[in-house]
């Protein structure tokens, strides 16, 4: 069981370029997929909230998934990649103390 936190800003303004809004969507869904896969974690939180003229997704796991194998999937990397082609930016990484990892998308 995994208890998840979702916290979305109700004044974000997303861009209406062509998939942006569902990059959002797919990362999140990825990520999700993941923590299914990683039997330790047992909270998520995902935040959403505008940054200036951007928006930004945090998604944040309390897992012991030291190797971020997942990370190197073909779909991640697909994601960072339409993620740079709107200009954003990816980044995941672990936390210190194996307190889990956290995942920031910006666009």
């Amino acid at each position: 069981e995994i208890k998840c936190n979702v916290n979305i800003d109700p004044a974000i303004i997303l861009a209406t370029a062509l998939g942006t809004q569902n990059i959002f969507y797919q990362i999140a869904q990825l990520r999700i997929i993941s923590f299914l896969q990683c039997p330790s974690i047992t909270e998520v939180s995902i935040h959403i909230h505008q940054k200036s003229d951007k928006v930004q997704m945090v998604i944040q796991d309390d897992g012991l998934d030291e190797k971020l194998n997942h990370l190197n999937s073909k779909g991640f990397l697909a994601m960072k990649d339409k993620i740079e082609a709107f200009d954003g930016s990816f980044t995941i990484k672990m936390l210190a103390d194996k307190q889990g990892s956290l995942l920031q998308v910006m666009l």
